[in-house]
């Protein structure tokens, strides 16, 4: 971007998106201690597992959603009003089914889950319950998701941050309540349906007018065909995406005790929030690439080209704050009732930072049509997290799993290199200038100096509150403050 107004511009949806997209997991992870006082160590461990089986049925949806805002941003820069009507009516038909077999076969699911996993004494009715539940829960989430994506493919990121705020607002009363009295995890079920409820009724008012004019008639064969070989290959994305932040989860909840289960849930989930909160700064730049590539794709490379040199000092810096500061905070916002909570935390924030390298190229793959690229990266992500973390779980236990993800992380970055170094597709890679390592520098000196002071107050829990909010708003400012600057492309 060359004038200053459309950094600006950027800014504001990268701030709108955000806000969208860290609601749900700020509720989650807020709530986290809160369950674990009201249930307990186990029931968390279920709730938690719960969790990740949703984040695994988000993705089996074809890969659906994820064309919503590709082909949706390509249509408006067409001018193509039919077209984006008759894939938002196919995408809704394929929820819509998807979620009445998803409900049906509920009760399999959950014996599946409940044979497989270990589970705390007397809580297998209870798990069964939940895990009933999850396929439903999760296409709810999926349907919302859907119209938001629409909402974003028309840069409309505002009205999609109000819908997720509205839906998790309602979540929150909802969650208050079950917590304060004695329903257990069958509340938080409950809970949960309001909040997908929620979810898609307030979304669905935010695009009314497309829902009600513009969709009519699902896509013609010619479109179908295109659309299904890129969401095929998205779909393998997104499987890899969730892979990459949940086979910890898996793998503890089958080859570790239920107390280490948890620490890898909790540890786990704050990780990855951490870690990939920058990312959804890139939604507008997805929609932007997009519309681009149905011009050219020297100008798709130059504005990757620009976003990728700028997101490296954000990420740099960023990353420096979470590894001196997320383990000790964890420890602090968790408390001592959760093991190896500490060296857990660091593994895993590193293993999750170093695929922030990735970050820019995944998004320009996705936009021109291309996703596969980044299907093959988490593949191998995968692939090697097996080989090197059974071994090393079964060897050294809940270190050996948490340090296998720095590995297979290095291997998921040097495949997105080397495949996005074609001639054909080529980005060049960005050097690393002296002020970026600059500030990086900066920013590990000041997260050593906050980590120190959340050491000293660890043992105070009201102060611990104060505190873990104040550190939040310090990297939600400087966020703000850089792309308020800067800009991605």
């Amino acid at each position: 971007m060359s004038s200053s107004k459309q950094p600006r511009s950027y800014a504001g949806n990268a701030g709108l998106a955000a806000i969208g997209r860290i609601a749900p997991l700020a509720v989650q992870l807020i709530a986290t201690p809160f369950i674990i006082a009201a249930f307990g160590v186990d029931s968390y461990a279920v709730w938690a597992i719960l969790a990740t089986t949703i984040s695994l049925m988000l993705t089996a949806d074809l890969g659906v959603v994820g064309i919503m805002q590709r082909y949706h941003s390509v249509a408006r820069a067409n001018e193509d009003v039919r077209q984006g009507g008759r894939i938002t009516a196919t995408v809704l038909l394929f929820l819509l089914v998807l979620l009445v077999v998803l409900t049906l076969i509920g009760p399999w699911i959950a014996d599946f889950l409940v044979s497989i996993i270990k589970i705390g004494p007397g809580l297998t009715d209870s798990a069964w319950f939940v895990f009933r539940y999850s396929g439903t829960l999760a296409v709810m989430q999926l349907i919302a998701l859907a119209l938001t994506a629409y909402l974003a493919a028309q840069n409309r990121f505002l009205a999609s941050a109000v819908s997720s705020i509205a839906a998790r607002s309602l979540f929150v009363v909802a969650l208050v309540i079950v917590l304060s009295g004695d329903y257990g995890l069958k509340g938080l079920v409950v809970a949960s349906f309001v909040d997908g409820i929620a979810a898609i009724v307030i979304a669905g008012a935010m695009c009314w007018k497309h829902l009600a004019f513009e969709v009519r008639g699902l896509v013609n064969k010619s479109e179908l065909k295109e659309l299904w070989a890129y969401s095929w290959r998205n779909q393998a994305s997104a499987l890899g995406f969730v892979a990459q932040r949940e086979s910890d989860v898996l793998m503890a909840a089958i080859m570790l005790p239920a107390a280490f289960q948890a620490t890898i849930a909790a540890t786990a989930q704050l990780a990855a929030a951490a870690a990939f909160a920058p990312t959804i700064a890139l939604i507008p730049l997805f929609t932007n690439l997009s519309a681009l590539s149905a011009t050219s794709i020297e100008k798709v490379k130059a504005a990757t080209q620009s976003a990728e040199k700028n997101w490296f000092a954000l990420v740099l810096p960023f990353s420096a704050l979470v590894m001196s500061i997320g383990p000790f905070a964890t420890v602090a916002w968790l408390g001592p009732q959760l093991p190896d909570l500490l060296p857990t935390m660091a593994l895993l924030s590193a293993g999750f930072l170093i695929v922030l390298a990735n970050s820019v190229r995944a998004v320009y793959v996705r936009a021109i049509g291309k996703p596969g690229i980044e299907s093959t990266s988490y593949f191998w992500l995968f692939l090697s997290k097996l080989a090197v973390g059974i071994p090393a779980t079964l060897i050294w236990g809940i270190y050996g799993l948490a340090a296998s993800t720095v590995i297979s992380s290095f291997i998921s970055v040097f495949v997105m290199w080397r495949l996005t170094s074609r001639n054909e597709i080529r980005i060049k890679p960005t050097p690393l200038n002296r002020s970026t390592v600059t500030i990086s520098f900066i920013a590990l000196f000041t997260g050593l100096i906050a980590a120190a002071a959340i050491w000293l107050v660890i043992d105070i829990r009201p102060l611990q509150l104060v505190l873990y909010g104040l550190l939040g708003l310090l990297l939600t400012g400087g966020i703000f403050i850089f792309y308020r600057s800067k800009g991605l492309s």
